[in-house]
C-alpha cells in the first residue's frame, strides 16, 4: 500500500495483533501507526497490555460483553487505577466494583489466584515514559500452548490457560470476582446492588442482594 508518498503494510502478527506500520526508504520497518492490541475488547492475549499512558490520554482496558451472544459493550470496564496504585480494577457502569488490590511481590494482594501459574506466564509492571501499564506475557514453556483473560458479561475476570500433555489438549479456567463462587456451579456469581435513588424510602421493593440488572 502506498500513500503520500508513503509504503504502508499490514500484517496480522501470530500474536493475534494486526499491526498497521510504514516502510521506511531501506525496506525496513517504520513506526506504527495502529494497532489492535491498542483496542482490546472483551480478552487479554499474551503481549496485551491494561494501563494508561499519563502522557496522551490513551487507556488499555477490557470491555465486558452484553451477553454471551451480544458483542456490544455491556456494563463492566477492568482497567488500571488511574489515580497511580498498581491495582487493577473493574467499574460497572462507571462505578468501583471490584479492586485486585496492590501489586508486590509478583502477585496481587486481593486476588493472588490470577497470578498463580507463575510457571505459565508472567506479569510485568513498568512506569517509565509517565506510562504505567500491566502486561500479561506468555512464557515459551511446551506445556501451555495458550492463555488468556476474559471479562465476562456479569464483571467476573476468568483466566483460561490451555494444556497439551500426554496426547491430549484441557483447558483449565479459573474466575475472580467480588463474590465468593458456589464449588458446585463455577458460573454462579452475585452483584450488590444499590437501590435506585426513588426506590430509598421504600421498604421490601429490592432485595439488593439478590438483584442483578445488567
Amino acid at each position: 500500500m502506498r500513500t503520500s508518498e508513503k509504503n504502508i503494510t499490514a500484517t496480522l502478527l501470530d500474536s493475534g495483533n494486526f499491526v498497521i506500520r510504514e516502510v521506511n526508504s531501506d525496506g525496513m520497518a517504520g513506526a506504527i501507526l495502529w494497532q489492535s492490541f491498542d483496542y482490546p475488547s472483551n480478552m487479554l492475549l499474551p503481549e496485551m497490555k491494561l494501563g494508561i499512558n499519563f502522557k496522551t490520554g490513551h487507556e488499555w482496558y477490557l470491555s465486558s460483553w452484553l451477553s454471551d451472544e451480544l458483542p456490544s459493550p455491556g456494563a463492566f470496564k477492568l482497567g488500571l487505577d488511574p489515580n497511580g496504585s498498581s491495582q487493577l480494577m473493574v467499574w460497572r457502569r462507571g462505578e468501583v466494583y471490584w479492586r485486585s488490590g496492590a501489586w508486590k511481590n509478583g502477585s496481587f494482594e486481593l486476588a493472588p489466584q490470577i497470578t498463580k501459574r507463575i510457571g505459565e506466564y508472567e506479569f510485568k509492571v513498568c512506569n517509565k515514559l509517565r506510562m504505567k501499564v500491566i502486561s500479561l506475557i506468555l512464557l515459551k514453556i511446551q506445556s501451555a500452548v495458550l492463555s488468556r483473560w476474559q471479562l465476562e458479561s456479569l464483571g467476573e475476570i476468568t483466566q483460561f490457560t490451555l494444556y497439551k500433555h500426554s496426547g491430549l489438549v484441557d483447558w483449565i479456567f479459573e474466575t475472580t470476582s467480588p463474590c465468593n463462587t458456589v464449588a458446585r456451579n463455577s458460573t454462579a456469581v452475585c452483584l450488590n446492588e444499590k437501590p435506585l435513588k426513588c426506590r430509598k424510602k421504600v421498604q421490601n421493593i429490592l432485595n439488593q442482594e439478590k438483584g442483578v440488572w445488567i
